[in-house]
């Protein structure tokens, strides 16, 4: 609930408040909510934690900033999201040997408990942290990346490039997600606040998993936006047929079949006449 309220009296910053302006009392919003006023300070400490709004001593809590204006949204292709963007750096946090966890197992193809690699890296645009990265990888392959540059390259850069693993596939998924308290404070937002999940599973030229990732982005921070092109209405592609809207795929329509007549659908007058014997003759 908390969450929610959060989100409505962020929407009416900019709309209804600007920088600067005094919130409603806290009775006030409470009352209006419907909710108790631990419930409401709960989603006010979520705006404080962001910057948003700001509570001093002896004065009424009020708008700090307006996130819309001062953050713009950076634009993203769903498919390049785990490549650095221009002006990026990686700031390396950890690189352990751990026990896998069930998720990252089942992504390398191996048992729950098995020892990998986890690298925990920040991708930086200046001093703004973009994406908190966890890269899990197999003992050999993370033994041969210790030795080389996490700084400037992606793993998969540097998996090509130095180790000579040629990817066959990569899995993507995208999600939306509640930041965790380690991933929250180091995206520089509040606890249980919105966040993007990509995950991604890279296998090479032999189909083995040799990469299981996962970025964190910050959910008021990216839009992402994918291109479709499409032939015209009409034309063939492949076994499919573009019909009238661009988006609607169906199968090519196949010649009918000649339909065989049965004998229950002849007239009577259809049916083969036998010649009839004339006695003596």
């Amino acid at each position: 609930m908390f969450r929610q309220i959060a989100l409505i009296l962020r929407e009416r910053i900019g709309a209804v408040w600007r920088a600067g302006d005094e919130l409603p009392s806290e009775g006030a919003l409470a009352i209006e909510f419907r909710v108790n006023r631990n419930t409401l300070r709960r989603a006010i400490g979520l705006l404080v934690d962001e910057g948003v709004l700001e509570r001093r001593r002896g004065i009424k809590l009020r708008v700090a900033r307006l996130p819309s204006l001062e953050r713009p949204k950076l634009e993203a292709d769903p498919t390049q999201l785990f490549r650095m963007r221009p002006g990026t750096e990686f700031k390396v946090l950890a690189f352990n040997t751990l026990p896998l966890p069930t998720d990252a197992a089942a992504s390398l193809g191996l048992e729950p408990g098995t020892e990998a690699c986890r690298i925990d890296r920040l991708l930086m645009a200046g001093s703004e942290v973009l994406a908190y990265l966890v890269v899990h990888v197999p003992v050999d392959i993370g033994a041969k990346l210790r030795k080389l540059d996490l700084r400037h390259h992606t793993i998969t850069a540097l998996l090509y490039a130095n180790l000579g693993v040629h990817t066959r596939r990569i899995q993507q998924t995208i999600e939306a997600t509640l930041a965790d308290a380690s991933i929250a404070a180091a995206l520089g937002m509040a606890p249980g606040a919105a966040a993007l999940r990509c995950g991604y599973v890279i296998t090479d030229e032999l189909d083995r998993p040799v990469q299981a990732a996962t970025y964190f982005y910050p959910g008021d921070r990216f839009r992402l936006t994918l291109e479709i092109q499409t032939p015209p209405p009409g034309e063939l592609t492949g076994a499919k047929r573009m019909e009238s809207w661009p988006l609607a795929v169906t199968e090519s329509p196949k010649a009918p079949k000649p339909r065989v007549a049965l004998s229950s659908d002849l007239g009577r007058s259809a049916k083969p006449r036998r010649s009839r014997k004339i006695a003596g003759r």
